[in-house]
């Protein structure tokens, strides 16, 4: 009677442990925002180890758009994104942003 109730104490614990653990958070889209005066065209951003990428033809001024990564059943691994997109007068502009990694990132409209 002792080791059954040892062992209902014991799976007990793993089971709230199991729960207490944080799920990873995962990367699937991105909000961009366009602060400028001017549209933006063909925003696209990249992943570069998983080659997820997403991209919307243009963005507004003062508007914001969700732009969805290609899903590809790889883990984000990185800590950068490649952004690239043209102004007004047709310039390509390209950077590299930093990826969060904390649960911040899952809050809606984090940019």
């Amino acid at each position: 009677m002792k080791t059954f109730v040892w062992c209902l104490v014991g799976f007990s614990l793993v089971i709230s442990l199991m729960a207490c653990a944080k799920p990873p958070v995962i990367l699937d889209r991105v909000l961009a925002k366009n602060a400028t005066t001017g549209k933006r065209t063909d925003v696209k951003i990249r992943h570069e180890p998983t080659k997820k990428f997403g991209s919307v033809n243009v963005i507004l001024p003062g508007e914001a758009l969700e732009i969805r990564l290609s899903s590809m059943g790889n883990p984000m691994l990185a800590e950068q994104t490649l952004v690239y997109w043209r102004d007004g007068d047709g310039v390509g502009w390209t950077t590299n942003l930093d990826l969060p990694y904390d649960q911040s990132v899952a809050e809606k409209n984090t940019p």
